[in-house]
């Protein structure tokens, strides 16, 4: 698992680009392996989203 902000621009895009990949070879892979967890704490609600890819090469585009 791996988490992500908007401020590691070069890091986002890789992994933006890999689920632009995957959504185009394999849409059912996004679908399935998809997990939400919603918690409260510290006074702020936190969402979090998980979802379980295939391990490519995404040099293969």
């Amino acid at each position: 698992m791996l988490q992500v902000k908007d401020n590691q621009r070069n890091l986002h895009k890789e992994i933006s680009a890999f689920f632009h990949k995957t959504y185009r070879d394999d849409p059912q892979a996004l679908e399935t392996g998809y997990y939400q967890e919603i918690d409260k704490a510290h006074g702020r609600i936190n969402e979090r989203y998980y979802r379980l890819l295939p391990i490519t090469d995404l040099r293969q585009a």
